[in-house]
């Protein structure tokens, strides 16, 4: 009887120093997992800013060249194209009615 215990205590002993390896083993592998995971979201964080620096750029390229279009565009150079300037311009507003239109039958 005694021995048939101390087996069982045996078997306890070494089902929770296993467990307590595996838990441990496990933790392990997960938090190599985590750090690479973060390590490439860095990297990658790291080119998408780099993108968006050189994106920037070029757009404060682009609007310096529209300013500097819209400068050179004047009444003359227009007339020089052909273009005249509107006698009685008319311009459209939206008005709201209160009418809607549907395609319900």
């Amino acid at each position: 009887m005694n021995t048939a215990i101390i087996k069982l205590r045996k078997f306890e002993e070494m089902f929770a120093s296993w467990a307590i390896f595996a838990v441990f083993i496990s933790l392990a592998i997960l938090y190599v997992y985590f750090v690479n995971n973060a390590v490439h979201k860095i990297a990658e964080r790291e080119k998408i800013e780099q993108s968006i620096s050189e994106l920037r750029s070029k757009i404060g390229e682009l609007e310096f060249s529209y300013i500097k279009a819209q400068e050179s565009v004047t009444l003359e150079y227009a007339e020089t194209l052909g273009l005249i300037e509107a006698q009685n311009p008319k311009f459209v507003s939206r008005i709201d009615t209160g009418v809607v239109l549907t395609l319900n039958n």
